[in-house]
């Protein structure tokens, strides 16, 4: 018993981690690990200080063959032709050094270098696609795509919008500028919680955007999603203070456009025929009408109703929706080009009821 417990303190293995010594009994010993297996070695001495100078040109040398071994992105010159005389693809020749290339046929001579720098993978095993990608795009100079982050954990102010979204059957773009105005104010604040926001919480907001360049009616808009989404947390009993609400005073930078004066409609009137049938067309619309260019632009279909062929626009807001009657020049116009079928040019009818 005395000796199987005597040979099993010899060859106990003792080690700090990170190091690469380790003793079997009193003697010193390193340890190095690399792809190509795992090697242990005496380093002849009980003495700590000297097995850690014995040990460093081991340790430098297992280093540098780790760094050798490591997948990397090598640039190399890469030849297109070896020195001496050729003929190129199309019969000229062509006299090559080590590192320029010259066109005897042309006069005078054109020197071009002989061949290219090229990078190229240089690894042990094979590597993943994205891995191979990385690399060369970093030998390119060219940054790696940014990592996806994880999603984060929605909060119960987070489901405060959400509620009022999903309430109006809001998407597309109301819907993304509504969430990017929420994690604007939650950026300025640092994500304070709606129950302990006041005014001045939502001023800052305001300022943001006004700071950025953003009219008062923008404003307005971006700040509403918010004010409106508060208001129906408040009438749940969610909340109890809204401090979106009355923080934004009137401005006077909106934007008055002029009407065309009679000047500029005989101009107008002037060039009409060096306008093409589609501009001709569309002119005409919002000449009669007085649509905007957009809502022109979103006319696909035509109704009927008692013989009255109209369409419906503007969808901007439900109070600009209305239904605008055919004229007959525009539709002459817009039926010679789909062959009979007439959706556009409208004279401005609001609808009753």
């Amino acid at each position: 018993m005395a000796v199987a417990s005597y040979l099993r303190a010899m060859t106990k293995t003792r080690s700090r981690h990170g190091s690469y010594l380790f003793q079997r009994g009193s003697i010193w010993w390193i340890r190095l690990r690399s792809p190509a297996g795992r090697t242990e070695k005496s380093l002849g001495t009980a003495d700590k200080k000297e097995a850690e100078l014995a040990a460093l040109p081991l340790i430098a040398a297992h280093k540098a063959a780790l760094l050798a071994a490591k997948p990397r992105v090598e640039t190399v010159w890469t030849r297109e032709f070896e020195p001496g005389l050729h003929v190129g693809l199309n019969g000229e020749k062509i006299y090559a050094t080590l590192d320029q290339l010259h066109f005897l046929d042309e006069v005078p001579v054109r020197i071009e270098p002989n061949g290219v720098m090229v990078h190229r993978l240089v690894a042990r095993g094979p590597l993943s696609a994205h891995t191979e990608f990385s690399m060369l795009d970093a030998a390119h100079g060219e940054a790696p795509p940014p990592r996806p982050k994880a999603p984060t954990k929605k909060g119960d102010d987070d489901a405060i919008l959400d509620t009022y979204l999903d309430h109006r059957n809001l998407a597309g773009r109301f819907r993304a500028e509504a969430e990017a105005t929420w994690a604007t104010y939650k950026r300025l604040t640092n994500s304070k919680p709606l129950r302990h926001a006041t005014r001045d919480d939502g001023r800052l907001l305001v300022k943001h955007f006004i700071d950025a360049g953003n009219k008062t009616a923008t404003v307005v808009k971006k700040v509403g999603w918010l004010r409106a989404a508060v208001q129906l947390a408040i009438d749940e009993g969610k909340l109890t203070f809204n401090p979106f609400a009355r923080i934004i005073s009137e401005g006077n930078d909106e934007v008055r456009r002029k009407p065309l004066t009679e000047d500029n409609m005989a101009t107008c009137k002037q060039h009409f025929a060096d306008l093409s049938e589609n501009d001709q067309l569309l002119f005409q619309v919002l000449a009669t009408t007085g649509m905007r260019l957009g809502e022109a632009f979103q006319i696909d279909s035509e109704q009927t109703e008692r013989e009255i062929r109209y369409c419906v626009v503007g969808t901007k807001t439900e109070a600009s929706r209305r239904q605008s009657r055919s004229r007959r020049t525009c539709c002459h116009i817009y039926q010679r080009r789909s062959r009979g079928r007439c959706s556009v040019a409208m004279s401005k009818r609001r609808r009753n009821g």
